[in-house]
């Protein structure tokens, strides 16, 4: 009797053990995808002030470099408010100009909050990928 309540208590602590880890990833997923929703808005805002002067406000582009160090300083002020650690950039900061409108994408990258499921044989990716999309606009006085 004594091994049977000792493998049901392995069993319900494996159990535990992997609900834990799920809702770890969760939310560590969504803190992610709020902080590249963040820095994709912060990105956005950093309109090439020179390209749309010269268009005459019909183009409207993004200081691709400026925009990096926005996401950069972004993630250095945001990332420890979120709970999700060893945030970075996963790919450059990409502007792009989809069915006429202007888009600023970034995809960011941390490592996979598990405590307990690296000693199980699952399948756990070692990294969280997300990625936003904004749209920048230059909205005058």
């Amino acid at each position: 009797m004594l091994i049977l309540l000792m493998g049901l208590i392995t069993l319900i602590l494996m159990v535990l053990a992997l609900g834990w880890d799920a809702s770890n990833w969760v939310i560590g997923q969504r803190a992610l995808n709020n902080l590249a929703d963040g820095a994709a808005i912060a990105a956005a805002n950093d309109v090439d002030t020179d390209v749309y002067y010269e268009s005459e406000g019909t183009e409207v582009r993004v200081a691709l470099d400026q925009a990096t160090a926005t996401v950069n300083s972004y993630l250095g002020g945001s990332s420890g408010d979120t709970g999700v650690e060893g945030v970075r950039l996963a790919a450059p900061v990409q502007f792009s100009v989809a069915s006429g409108t202007p888009q600023v994408t970034v995809t960011l990258t941390a490592p996979t909050p598990v405590a307990f499921l690296r000693f199980l044989p699952v399948g756990v990716p070692p990294e969280m990928d997300a990625t936003a999309t904004a749209t920048p606009q230059l909205i005058g006085p």
